[in-house]
């Protein structure tokens, strides 16, 4: 399972905060993740979505702190 770091989480959100965005979905998330990391570790992050079919982790858990309002 793999999930943002702290840094990788405030990066992310200076992103959407800096491009004003105001929808939030799996596709932007996404795209503030390539946008912001290394190649290499975006696809780490969506790895587990590619074989499975699944949300990956990393989403779900940046959700969570998002709804929970949680310092990460």
């Amino acid at each position: 399972m793999n999930k943002l770091t702290k840094t990788e989480t405030i990066l992310v959100d200076q992103y959407f905060l800096k491009h004003n965005i105001r929808s939030f979905d799996y596709a932007m998330f996404r795209i503030a993740v390539a946008n912001t990391l290394p190649s290499w570790r975006s696809e780490q992050l969506a790895s587990d979505s590619v074989y499975t079919g699944n949300v990956p982790f990393a989403y779900i858990d940046y959700l969570e702190n998002l709804v929970n309002d949680q310092k990460v």
